[in-house]
């Protein structure tokens, strides 16, 4: 008995693969957690095989995510932001749609690039501290896991949610569609039950000065190799995720209330009013005073790349970072 599975399109792998290489830049219990693809807590690897798509379905889910802090309580949450990729009437994508912390995001950053010294750097901190991390979920098969309760070796366990960010994201779609200036052929549909390929997520610690993040350079997809039995394969495709329900949006009231209490404006719980509050509190908020209105449509697009080019030559690798059990255990919005 087969499984009903649509190949990849490898027309639609080459746009998103050049769309990503174009731009720069509350607590969850231990059974949701076992969902996802556990990290080596330091250098390591794991052997993954991604399953197909179901017909109508993604290979992956895509998302962008802003962390907001509440100043009274140190405590993190991460809202799912707003704008989904969409493709214009030429077909390219991007992220579109309103979201008011990019908008407050991209504004605090022109602002800063009136000023200097302590001051710019002060006010570009605030802004990176809003900035929206792309994430991508994929349904995958591990080749081979400790088991938490009983530490035993299983093979072949999931299907499991594999979430990352936009470096490895961008390595595999360029595996799969290929690189012509970097000499890297087409590997075609890595996810074909006969002739896929598993892939090999290599996990190595840098360091950034007195910071650590996780590097994911020596990634590479393995040869060409049977997925597995055609019993383990109608199993594995009838238990895949729902990637597309792990984008639990709040309502835009929920996300105003979250960004009056990261700026301080509000404390947990308390109601607030216009968002003219914005922009009242503190000379940084006055400065950014027309982020509700400043753009929209391509303009914000245009903005928004212009501004993440900038922050990613002083950020480095957090998109990675987030693919950790740090970031699953602070995230709220799923």
């Amino acid at each position: 008995m087969g499984i009903d599975y649509e190949p990849l399109d490898i027309n639609e792998i080459k746009a998103e693969a050049k769309r990503v290489s174009s731009e720069n830049g509350g607590g969850l219990d231990n059974e949701y957690l076992q969902k996802f693809v556990k990290m080596p807590d330091r250098d390591g690897f794991v052997m993954m095989r991604f399953l197909p798509k179901k017909k109508g379905h993604r290979l992956y889910c895509a998302t962008r995510i802003h962390t907001l802090t509440n100043p009274t309580t140190n405590q993190k949450k991460t809202y799912h932001c707003p704008r989904e990729l969409s493709p214009n009437d030429k077909g390219a994508e991007a992220w579109r749609g309103e979201c008011i912390i990019c908008k407050y995001y991209s504004d605090l950053w022109q602002k800063s690039e009136g000023l200097s010294g302590k001051e710019q750097e002060n006010l570009q901190n605030k802004a990176r501290e809003l900035k929206p991390i792309e994430r991508y979920y994929y349904n995958v098969i591990v080749r081979s896991e400790v088991d938490p309760k009983n530490k035993a070796t299983a093979a072949n366990v999931g299907p499991k949610i594999y979430s990352c960010g936009k470096q490895v994201h961008s390595k595999i779609m360029r595996a799969i569609s290929g690189d012509e200036a970097a000499g890297e052929k087409e590997l075609g549909d890595i996810t074909h039950p006969t002739t896929g390929r598993d892939f090999r997520l290599v996990k190595k610690v840098v360091k950034s000065g007195n910071r650590e993040y996780p590097n994911y350079d020596f990634s590479k997809f393995e040869e060409a190799s049977i997925a597995g039995t055609p019993e383990e394969l109608e199993n594995w495709f009838s238990n895949l995720n729902d990637l597309s329900a792990l984008r639990k949006l709040k309502t835009s009231e929920e996300i105003k209330h979250g960004l009056r209490v990261h700026t301080g404006m509000v404390v947990e719980g308390d109601s607030a009013g216009e968002l003219d509050e914005f922009y009242s509190k503190s000379p940084v908020q006055a400065a950014a005073k027309s982020a509700e209105s400043v753009i929209t449509g391509s303009d914000v697009i245009r903005e928004e790349v212009l501004v993440s080019k900038k922050v990613s030559k002083s950020v480095i690798s957090e998109d990675e970072s987030l693919a950790d059990d740090d970031f699953l255990k602070q995230l709220d919005g799923i």
